[in-house]
Formats: C-alpha cells, structure tokens, sequence
C-alpha cells in the first residue's frame, strides 16, 4: 500500500492536521490522536508540509521565457514592487502556466531554515512543501472553499487565494468572486450568487489527490539545500573525528616518546649499577647483570652484617644512605667524595629541619662513624649542606 501523508503546520511549527492519503484506494482520513499522528510522521516515507499562509507570499509573473535560468533571475525583481522586503531576503519557487505565466510562491530565507531545521530535527522524507492555501484545489472560473472548523482556505480561480476567518468569508465572495462563474465547497456558502454552478461537494479526498497527484503549484522544497546542509554537519562531523583522531595520534606519540626517553634513562643507569657493582666486587652472575641495585643492596647488607670486617667507608656510606634515603625521601643528594677515608656528602632540603633530621637519622644507623653536619646554605629557596662521615 502506497501512502502519502500530508501534514498541516501552524506558526510554532507544530502539527495542527495530518492527513494520510491512499494512493491505491484513493482515499484519505485525518489523523485526530497526536501521538498516532506523531507515529504515522516518522513511519511515512512520502510526505508533503503546509506552511502557515501567512509565511509565504502567493502571486503571479509574467515573464516571456521558458529558459529555467532566466525565470531564475528575472521572476523575483518581476515582483519586487509586491515584496514588504528585499528581493535577495527571500527564496522564490515557480511553476509556469505557460510560456508567459508562472505562478509563484515567495518565502523569507530565515522562514525556509526554520522549516528546514524541523525537517530534519524530525528526520522526515519530505518531497514537497506548500502554502496551505494550496491544500483548497484550484480551478479556472471556479471559486474553492475548504473550511477547517472557523477557518477557510479560499481559491479565486487559479490566480488568487487567500487564507480568512470563515464569518468574513461573505464578505470576500462579494468583492473578488464576480469574474468566476462556479462554486465548489465542502460547506454550503450563503453569500454565492445564484448564477454559479454548484459542484458536488469538496471532500478530503479531493483535496489530498490534489497535491498528492503533482499540482500546479510552486513547490518550496529545494532538495540541493537539504543535502548542502546535511554535508555541511558530515562535514563538521568530519572534522571532530580528524581532530579527535589527531589528539589520539599525539597522545600516543607522546606516550612513546616518553616511554622511549625512560627505558633510555633506565639502561644508562642500570649500565651505571653495573659497573659499580662490578668495580667494587669483580666480575658479576646473570643475575646480577639483570638487576645490579638488588645485587648492589644484597651485597653491601652481606658485608654490613659481617662481624670481622674492616671499616670500608665508601661502602658503608652507599648503605647507611640507603637506609636512611629510605626513610627521609625529602632529603635530596647531589654528591658524594671520599677523601683520607672521610667520606663528604653533599644533600639539600626544603628546610633546616629536614637536614638535621637527615644527619641525626644518617647517625643512627651509621653506628661506627661520626656523622658530622657542616654549614648550610640558602640558595634559590633550598637549603645546602655537606655532611661528612669518619671512622670512629
């Protein structure tokens, strides 16, 4: 089954009627519950949009040519004088009646993005967009009239229409309808003369077949513009995923790069370890090799504990600041120098405090030596101090 369904804006863009229209059977209903109508909007794959009449400017051209380039550049400043704005603040639709006659529908370009920003808010399937005005079907010399409740969409022959309060109606027919010479309603109207030829009565079905089957009409939708903003946000999405692909790039870059500069800072001081472990204690086992600090630690704890060793102050000095290191992390140093077997430690600290707690902790655990502090110095927001160990 072949449907087309016709929905009915008002001002704030919301559905007032929605009509599903059966192509095969011909027939059409109007959808009374809103969230049916909503259902049936975003199921349909055919649908034509009326606009408040109010939004688009209706009239004729006459403009001598058949060339689509020329009714392009020519229609719009052949109306000017009828426009409220400027010429280049609208966007204009036509359809030629002949070779010198178009009938065209005008729209202010703001309008036309509004509308096309619901459409695709609403991901609809758009293939027309029309006045609701147009939804009354026009005929030569014939005035159409199609009521909704206190409202009606009234058609002067081919070339006039209007959008009124159904009470002013009269009014209307008494001044613009004395050219046309029939009259075709979905209502009874008082006011006609009784010249006119009555038609059968206007049904929904008339008027849904009217637009569904290609009418006369200017058409407002420009396909080209639905799909140059769709690339646009392609676009723009595009862009987000480069930059995002860009930021992951760097970010991986930059973690090898830096993983790179560490395992670099590692092997030199492992290779550093190595060959202090190996100027200190002869040639080393794999497993040495493979973790010179561990072999290092074991190697001076083994000889710290050794009860008939002879004071090594260089050695002793590597263990007792470990341990001390360990303890103290705040406590940084920067030198160490052996002289006459007095070894001279150069550390700096935040504070006072933290150097007097390093040499009174260094004391502690150096039992066999005197672990003297010497004077300190501020420089650049750190205090400096060299402390010197000496076999008792």
């Amino acid at each position: 089954m072949a449907e087309t369904v016709l929905v009915q804006l008002a001002k704030d863009l919301t559905p007032t009627y929605v009509y599903v229209y059966d192509d095969e059977q011909q027939s059409a209903q109007l959808i009374d519950d809103k969230q049916a109508a909503e259902q049936q909007l975003q199921s349909a794959k055919d649908i034509i949009v009326l606009l408040p009449a109010a939004w688009i400017y209706l009239t004729m051209s006459r403009v001598p040519s058949k060339s689509q380039e020329v009714l392009k550049q020519s229609i719009p400043y052949s109306i000017e004088d009828e426009l409220a704005n400027e010429v280049e603040a609208n966007d204009y639709a036509w359809f030629s009646r002949s070779d010198h006659l178009q009938a065209v529908a005008v729209i202010s370009q703001q309008k036309r993005k509004d509308v096309y920003q619901w459409i695709k808010e609403q991901r609809l399937s758009v293939r027309a967009i029309y006045s609701e005005v147009v939804f009354c079907p026009a005929k030569e010399d014939c005035l159409s009239v199609w009521y909704q409740q206190d409202r009606a969409l009234v058609r002067f022959g081919q070339e006039s229409s209007i959008v009124c309060e159904a009470e002013q109606l009269p009014e209307l027919v008494n001044t613009f309808a004395g050219d046309l010479n029939c009259v075709w309603s979905n209502r009874p109207i008082a006011s006609v003369p009784q010249t006119f030829k009555v038609k059968p009565q206007l049904t929904l079905n008339d008027c849904c077949a009217y637009l569904v089957m290609q009418p006369p009409e200017p058409n407002l939708l420009k396909p080209e513009l639905l799909i140059e903003s769709t690339n646009k946000r392609q676009r723009s999405g595009k862009v987000v995923l480069v930059l995002a692909l860009v930021l992951l790039l760097s970010w991986v870059f930059i973690s090898f790069f830096q993983g790179y500069r560490l395992s670099s800072t590692i092997k030199l001081l492992k290779a550093s370890q190595q060959q202090l472990l190996s100027d200190a204690f002869g040639q080393l086992s794999v497993t040495e090799q493979n973790d010179p600090f561990a072999a290092l630690q074991s190697r001076l704890k083994q000889y710290s504990q050794s009860s008939d060793r002879q004071h090594n102050t260089l050695l002793d000095g590597f263990y007792y600041l470990g341990e001390t290191r360990a303890q103290i992390p705040i406590v940084q140093l920067k030198g160490l120098r052996l002289f006459d077997n007095q070894l001279e430690i150069q550390i700096t600290a935040p504070s006072i405090a933290n150097i007097n707690q390093f040499q009174q902790q260094l004391q502690n655990h150096a039992g066999g030596y005197a672990v003297n502090i010497g004077v300190n110095e501020l420089s650049d927001g750190v205090y400096q101090s060299i402390l010197t160990m000496n076999p008792r």
